[in-house]
């Protein structure tokens, strides 16, 4: 009896876990699992517009890899937040940059521009074009919540060489109370 019991006992058991893999198995076909790469933060030192390409170097963060990055900025004065990131191209290619997402922490409304420099024949920093929907075609220009033409977010396309710099200065303006500023980057 105890025997018949068992078996009884085991045949259901698989048919429950039987049950729950094929339900999980279903979930998992109609609503796949979205895996995100990890967002990498940054604390953007502050440093205001300058041509000059040693000025830039001396306050900017380097990346040299496509990426999720969160930019935090602090203000520069009265609501200004300026900055610059340096993106290094590992490979030839066309890379495609966005920036989304600009918060600053009263929430109040903030705007403003990523700006896309290269190096000339000198030692000065030039604009460059940048492949974008807007109005701008030398940087990305974002604003808090969507206002008359300016997006919560832009993309735009650039081709660089290996080895390239590509400067992007950050120059956003918010409410004279908020200390800080962020956005979300994303170089692919």
């Amino acid at each position: 009896m105890n025997r018949e019991k068992n078996t009884v006992i085991s045949r259901i058991l698989k048919n429950v876990v039987c049950l729950v893999l094929a339900f999980a198995f279903a979930v998992t076909v109609v609503n796949p699992l979205h895996v995100e790469a990890k967002t990498k933060k940054i604390a953007l030192p502050t440093q205001e517009w300058s041509s000059d390409k040693a000025v830039a170097d001396a306050n900017c963060v380097v990346i040299d890899k496509p990426g999720t990055y969160n930019v935090k900025m602090k203000v520069t004065g009265k609501g200004w937040y300026q900055g610059y990131i340096k993106f290094v191209a590992p490979t030839t290619k066309e890379y495609k940059i966005t920036v989304s997402n600009l918060k600053a922490n009263d929430k109040k409304f903030a705007n403003g521009i990523t700006s896309t420099l290269v190096q000339n024949n000198t030692t000065y920093l030039g604009y460059t074009r940048i492949e974008n929907k807007g109005t701008d075609k030398d940087g990305l220009r974002i604003a808090s919540r969507k206002i008359y033409k300016t997006p919560t977010s832009r993309t735009g396309k650039i081709g660089l060489e290996a080895g390239q710099e590509l400067y992007l200065y950050n120059s956003y303006l918010g409410s004279s109370k908020s200390k800080k500023m962020q956005f979300k980057l994303v170089i692919k």
